[in-house]
């Protein structure tokens, strides 16, 4: 299992963005199912697999034939015990599926950090691995938070720049933001398909298969075998000897069907539990990330600035930043680097990109307040006869006017 863990471990430091939630999908139930599917499948650690009566007759081989054989193909039991052959109905298990069932929900359960590994771009993911690095001193702290400002920086720039020329003002800078809310929405999908699938394969009289289940437990203090995976089973086979063909029933107890039972019934439990709380984690979750107001107060939080009604230049200042500047995977980047890397490294970079900010926003007011009084004086003074109109500069040749001044 260490070579798995490993390789699981190396996909989900790819995927970057994750959280507790993310973390309890892809990690932990991803884990523990595979990790049930290999020992059911290849040991008999748990619970003797298969073991079955054999006539007097039958040699230790056969006996070993007979349970290989009836293990791996079609057992069958009767609805009601008391009535054996003839017209009863047989019914058939589900032990010898429940592996590839179990194989196939740990795989829909990595599948959407794998699909977040694939969407994810080289850009992103390089900052994203910043973001993850274990930080072992101080001094490699202030190294990562620099490349990570710089990174950072030239990330927003090329998406402020490509959405002007593609026209996308409304999107900007949020294709990881997008992203990340198409996993999270893909877990919830994941879950809930899950829950709703494995009550409808084991409900009895109502939807509420699990809850039946334990309280019938409470109630007898007998626990009720499932239908899907009986315990007592018959076998049927055919032996050839002596040029004929001897047909030969016999009864086995499919010990891996009460692991089985009881294992479904913990994740019956378990689906529950993680499509309730993923459900209200990506409400709360989509709030966070795509509310103006929450961005600006996380980033008045790193900028350790107060909202108040007397200083509503610096609050609009703020938003401008919030909404122009950071965008939503701005805003999203440094709630990461809060969380991951440390509190202190997110306030510092923000703080920085404020300071650029807010000295291009001087800048930028103090070329328009110049060429707003160029213009005034120009429409006071007419042109004499011959003379040429004077021509403004360029805003950014103004722009090196002012910064020389």
């Amino acid at each position: 299992m260490f070579p798995f863990d490993n390789i699981l471990d190396m996909l989900f430091n790819f995927y970057g963005f994750e959280d507790f939630i993310d973390r309890m999908h892809f990690l932990f139930t991803v884990k523990v199912v595979v990790t049930y599917v290999v020992m059911i499948s290849f040991t008999d650690t748990l619970v003797q697999r298969i073991k079955c009566w054999s006539p007097h007759h039958f040699v230790k081989s056969w006996e070993e034939y007979a349970e290989s054989y009836c293990f791996y193909h079609s057992t069958y039991y009767y609805a009601n015990s008391s009535i054996v052959g003839g017209t009863a109905e047989k019914k058939y298990g589900l032990h010898f599926w429940a592996i590839y069932v179990l194989a196939t929900q740990a795989a829909l359960f990595a599948t959407p950090a794998l699909i977040a590994v694939f969407l994810t771009k080289k850009s992103t993911k390089n900052i994203l691995s910043l973001i993850n690095t274990r930080v072992e001193s101080p001094s490699q702290e202030d190294e990562i938070s620099k490349q990570l400002q710089f990174k950072l920086g030239n990330y927003l720039k090329f998406y402020r720049i490509n959405s002007s020329i593609l026209g996308l003002n409304n999107l900007g800078c949020s294709y990881l933001t997008i992203c990340h809310a198409i996993v999270k929405f893909l877990f919830l999908t994941n879950a809930v398909t899950q829950f709703i699938a494995v009550s409808w394969i084991f409900k009895r009289k109502s939807f509420f298969w699990g809850v039946e289940v334990a309280a019938e437990y409470f109630k007898t203090g007998k626990w009720s075998q499932s239908e899907h995976f009986p315990l007592t089973t018959f076998c049927d086979f055919n032996v050839r000897e002596m040029r004929q063909v001897l047909n030969h029933t016999v009864q086995c107890v499919i010990g891996v069907n009460a692991v089985h039972d009881k294992f479904f019934f913990f994740q019956w439990f378990w689906l529950l539990f993680c499509s309730i709380i993923t459900t209200v984690h990506f409400i709360i979750w989509m709030r966070s990330s795509f509310s103006l107001s929450n961005h600006v107060e996380f980033i008045n939080q790193c900028l350790e600035l107060t909202t108040t009604d007397h200083d509503k230049h610096q609050n609009n200042l703020v938003v401008k930043f919030t909404k122009e500047i950071l965008q939503w995977d701005g805003v999203k980047l440094l709630q990461l680097t809060k969380f991951k890397l440390s509190n202190i490294a997110a306030k510092t970079i923000t703080r920085n990109l404020f300071r650029e900010f807010t000295k291009d926003w001087i800048t930028s007011v103090n070329v328009q307040t110049v060429i707003s009084k160029e213009n005034r004086r120009e429409e006071r003074t007419s042109p004499k006869n011959g003379e040429t109109k004077q021509i403004l500069p360029f805003p950014r040749d103004m722009l090196a006017i002012v910064v020389q001044k």
